[in-house]
């Protein structure tokens, strides 16, 4: 069943004209030569999609809010009315444009297939809920991407044509009005089966790619593509939600798997073909659909799910997928507003062990207490949820800890990881063995998720030291410390610039750990906000970065020796002068102390 629903217009369920159904033949197909007058039936916009019930978005936005004017409510018990932007009609009319074009040039050719543009996947999906986006994928029927981006450059290339939209549209939208064409090719390797052109046009990213049909075979995860029909590109996606497509020359969206809109309407996440057979052809659906449910606040079809936790999947996601691409997905889902949903669904599906892999060990890997972990960093970061620990504390450690959202990225990649993290706790490495491994949770970001260095890095810094950040906080807490101000300075100024400029971070990852350790999780918040507020009120937060009062070339002189290794250790006991001194700041004093300890760095 091929359904319609009008954008702009009166919202209505449409059943598409005769002459544009697959194998009719229109030679150059604009919108004024279709007829308009079939049967509707009418939905009430407010009963398919709730304003209040948008989900956070991934996409790059235009306007995080819903505007008045993509829901105006009609008078006279009119249904609401859905707009393009002017910025989206001055792209639609400029493609539209652009295949009356390529008629007119072929009009001595032998008529074919009709040539019909759509807006495909996320954007129409996103636009049904009231958001915009700048990422627009355009699906074309008889030409390839790149074939149709360069008559759109040609098209451009007339100064009539050019002058036409300079004299119809706002200066504002006609800032670098077609940038570069860029053909990528097909790389079946990273699962990208055909060749996508990408163009921008208007201030948006636009994708040109002509509809495909995808065939998988048994023995192989890379399909055989070839030119297809709306309804088979349609049906090879990995949602209904995400199949839905915008007829540029009709201004109606089409739901070729006859779900799409329901499914909206439902919240529900499932795939447009039997689930099995989709996520054996690609198992990265999985991971997929896992992240949309997450996004979009969706169930996930009970079906569907069934699938998702078959063994075969599981096997075939291990086997088939690469790491990097299993990467890309995680990172987008802890990216994302919902990192938690993500996790519970990971959990609940069994999939821990088959995305979080560990290729060097034999280990296993308890995930038993995970839930408690992801839970507590949630109500961390979303300290305005009533999660039985004080509202304030969580505000606080928040505010310390996690400053923007590169550090939230990394605090759910670490709760992520912290099962494996708990391998370690229990069995730690040796000083030999860490210098030759890294701990667990770094190897699995390294190898099973194609981390970058900088995240890898943080890992291993924050499993080693795990045990010193617990025995310093532990010895602070019991005021062990408190016999000496200076040295109550030193001992934790030494842990920060032990642990470096991702400190904040090693304290994250070392209070998930004592919670899943059995720990109440609203005492080791206390505990470690009281250190945190002794550092602060201490002026010792960044003290990571603080430079020696004295330079090299200046120790060296005042010692009279050669330059060597043991600078480095000098140089760091004028440091600890410093701080346990903060109201002094004369180079001499400094100098004094290292001459003082000299017996403690060999020269």
């Amino acid at each position: 069943m091929r359904l319609g629903l009008r954008l702009p217009g009166a919202l209505c369920l449409r059943t598409l004209p005769a002459r544009q159904r697959p194998g009719s033949k229109v030679l150059c197909p604009l919108a004024n030569r279709f007829n308009h007058t079939k049967r509707t039936a009418v939905l009430s916009m407010s009963d398919l999609f709730s304003k209040a019930e948008r989900p956070n978005k991934r996409r790059r936005i235009v306007n995080s809010a819903v505007p008045d004017s993509a829901m105006a409510q009609g008078t006279g018990g009119q249904t609401p009315r859905v707009h393009l932007s002017s910025e989206e009609a001055l792209l639609r009319r400029l493609l539209l444009d652009t295949v009356e074009h390529i008629c007119l040039r072929q009009k001595n050719k032998v008529n074919g297939p009709d040539l019909v543009l759509r807006f495909t996947g996320g954007w129409v999906r996103d636009k049904l809920l009231g958001v915009d986006s700048q990422d627009i994928d355009v699906g074309i029927s008889t030409m390839t991407g790149y074939d149709f981006g360069l008559a759109l450059k040609e098209y451009l290339d007339i100064p009539e044509k050019l002058e036409k939209y300079k004299a119809h549209y706002p200066v504002h939208a006609l800032k670098g009005i077609i940038g570069g064409l860029h053909k990528i090719a097909a790389n079946p390797k990273k699962s990208k089966h055909l060749e996508t052109t990408t163009i921008r046009v208007f201030g948006f990213d636009v994708d040109l790619v002509n509809l495909r049909k995808e065939t998988y075979t048994d023995d192989s995860r890379n399909p055989q593509v070839e030119f297809g029909t709306a309804e088979e590109d349609a049906l090879r996606r990995d949602a209904t939600v995400n199949a839905l497509f915008y007829n540029l020359h009709t201004d109606e969206v089409e739901d070729f798997t006859g779900r799409g809109l329901s499914d909206m309407e439902s919240k529900l996440i499932r795939t447009p073909l039997a689930p099995y057979q989709t996520f054996k052809d690609d198992p990265l659906r999985v991971l997929r659909l896992i992240r949309f449910a997450s996004r979009l606040g969706y169930t996930i079809d009970p079906d569907t799910e069934t699938s998702m936790y078959n063994d075969d999947i599981k096997h075939s996601l291990k086997l088939k997928i690469s790491q990097e691409r299993i990467g890309i997905e995680i990172e987008k889902m802890l990216r994302g507003p919902d990192p938690l949903g993500s996790l519970e669904i990971i959990n609940r599906l069994g999939l821990y062990d088959t995305i979080f892999s560990d290729h060097q060990s034999e280990a296993t890997v308890d995930t038993s207490p995970w839930p408690v972990v992801y839970t507590l960093l949630n109500s961390i970061l979303n300290d305005e949820l009533n999660s039985g620990i004080s509202h304030e504390l969580r505000k606080s450690v928040k505010g310390f800890l996690v400053r923007d959202k590169d550090e939230k990225y990394r605090s759910w990649m670490i709760a992520a990881l912290s099962p494996w993290a708990m391998v370690d706790v229990k069995n730690p490495l040796t000083e030999d063995e860490v210098k030759k491994m890294a701990p667990h949770p770094a190897r699995v970001a390294r190898d099973s998720l194609r981390c970058e260095k900088k995240l890898t890095t943080l890992l291993s810094v924050a499993i080693t030291h795990y045990g010193l950040i617990s025995d310093v906080k532990t010895a602070f807490v019991n005021g062990e410390l408190n016999t000496c101000l200076a040295d109550t300075r030193w001992k934790l100024a030494k842990l920060i610039r032990t642990l470096g400029a991702d400190w904040r971070l090693c304290f994250i990852q070392a209070m998930l750990l004592d919670v899943m350790q059995g720990k109440a999780a609203e005492l080791v918040l206390k505990d470690y906000l009281k250190m945190l507020q002794f550092l602060e009120e201490q002026n010792l937060l960044d003290v990571y970065n603080l430079r020696p009062l004295v330079n090299g070339r200046d120790m060296i002189a005042a010692l009279n020796a050669k330059p060597g290794a043991w600078l480095t250790s000098a140089l760091e006991i004028t440091v600890e002068w410093q701080i346990r001194n903060p109201d002094r700041s004369d180079a001499e004093g400094a100098i004094d102390e290292a001459i003082r300890r000299r017996e403690e760095f060999k020269q």
